[in-house]
């Protein structure tokens, strides 16, 4: 209100309206209208004053395009000294008359509409999300009606679903949205705003479900050992054994089953291998998900062993380590080179391709290696197993070198992808075909 009365202030002292003047002793008279002064410009969806005292209460106004197309203008207010109304939100920039309807039709002069400001600021838009991910675009001067328009580089837009709220707008990015960069147009009040920013869009990373081991057992017979995650509640832990026929068929053998329980822990439930395996497993994690340490009951013993883990610099586990009669025990050292795992027990990797790689959220290809090939200590695995592990290396090795009593044998990898990127099976033969298989959820 008090604005208001500023405006009609301004209008009453800024208006001099002349209906006649005097030219040679005589008095002149001249079209009233014709005194009304209009802005030279105005904004969409902005206010526009004209200047006048002659303006009636059933006086109206539109905005008349040089096609000739009316539009009509949103009236405020009418005084004794001027008429305030708005431009609409949808007109498109450019020259208008400004056509006054009041005891006919009369045309008071030309304004050129501009497009209209950017109606936020303070804005921040997340530079990366996932497919199928919630995020918010802060900023103030948002509203209801506000919507996110994200256009890829080909020009395809994708429209996701936004929710307003007092710090912004919601959006969530469709599940079926492919990677790439995105520029951010704000729709609001029926105008587009680009707000110079591009969010990049990455698929959502797969879960493991399942890692497996494959290779020679009797004749033309394979024996398979497979750890496999189901999801459900609870979740669980299973390590199951199966001999591979010639045919292709399967024999289902022995099986382990672990139960997630509170705390972050297993408890065996089902001992297919006889007293081959840990019996139960707790975690102490610190405030970033990574396993500090591990409380492990294993077979023969009446109590639980504590577990140290130890991180390098960079975050990768270097090694899990345990205190005995005999003092500090080193139960399991990790070697790496430029962030590469390269030695596991009696085996070398070697990575002699920088370009041979995996997909960047994919699993460790080494460290599913490690997990089959030692099966019977599943407490230092299952972390992997569950995608708890944030230091992982994409880059593949192209060998290994197995160290035996008659030397050592080096040999080469290959490797099958899916159609993501993700590694599904690593293969070598020291004789027999071997591999180890991913599969993904």
């Amino acid at each position: 209100m008090r604005r208001l009365l500023v405006i009609l202030m301004a209008l009453s002292m800024a208006v001099s309206c002349v209906e006649s003047q005097v030219e040679g002793g005589k008095e002149i008279q001249k079209d009233p209208v014709s005194e009304c002064l209009v802005p030279s410009s105005a904004r969409c969806g902005g206010e526009v004053i004209l200047q006048w005292n002659g303006f009636t209460d059933d006086a109206s106004v539109i905005l008349r395009s040089d096609s000739g197309t009316d539009e009509a203008a949103e009236l405020q207010v009418i005084t004794d000294s001027g008429l305030i109304f708005n431009v609409p939100w949808s007109l498109v920039p450019g020259i208008y008359k400004v056509v006054l309807i009041q005891e006919g039709e009369h045309v008071l002069g030309e304004i050129e509409i501009l497009a209209p400001e950017m109606p936020v600021s303070s804005v921040s838009v997340p530079s990366s999300c996932l497919a199928g991910e919630s995020v918010l675009i802060s900023g103030t001067g948002f509203d209801a009606s506000s919507s996110i328009l994200l256009v890829g580089e080909d020009g395809t837009e994708y429209m996701p679903d936004c929710v307003y709220g007092s710090g912004g707008i919601s959006i969530t990015i469709p599940s079926d949205m492919p990677e790439g960069g995105y520029d951010v147009v704000l729709v609001q009040g029926g105008y587009e705003w680009p707000l110079d920013e591009t969010i990049y869009v990455t698929a959502p990373a797969k879960e493991l479900a399942s890692v497996s081991y494959q290779g020679p057992y009797m004749g033309s017979v394979q024996i398979r050992y497979k750890w496999s995650v189901i999801d459900g509640d609870p979740l669980k832990i299973v390590l199951s054994e199966a001999l591979v026929n010639a045919d292709g068929t399967e024999d289902e053998g022995s099986y382990d089953e672990y139960v997630a329980v509170s705390g972050s822990g297993f408890e065996l439930t089902v001992d297919g291998f006889e007293s081959t395996n840990d019996l139960s497993m707790t975690y102490h994690l610190d405030d970033d998900g990574r396993v500090i340490s591990s409380d492990v009951l294993v077979y023969g013993n009446s109590q639980p062993t504590d577990f140290t883990w130890t991180y390098g610099p960079d975050g990768a586990l270097e090694e899990i380590t345990y205190i005995s009669r005999n003092g500090l025990m080193s139960f399991r050292a990790l070697s790496y080179q430029d962030g590469n795992l390269v030695r596991f027990r009696n085996t070398l990797f070697e990575y002699a391709d920088p370009s041979l790689m995996n997909d960047p959220n994919a699993p460790d290809v080494v460290w599913g290696y490690m997990a089959v090939m030692e099966k019977f200590d599943p407490f230092v695995y299952f972390p992997y197993l569950l995608g708890w592990y944030d230091v992982r290396s994409s880059a593949l090795p192209t060998a290994m070198t197995i160290a035996s009593g008659q030397g050592t044998v080096t040999l080469p990898i290959e490797y099958v992808f899916d159609e993501d990127g993700y590694v599904i099976e690593m293969k070598w033969s020291d004789g027999g075909a071997n591999k180890v298989m991913f599969s993904y959820r």
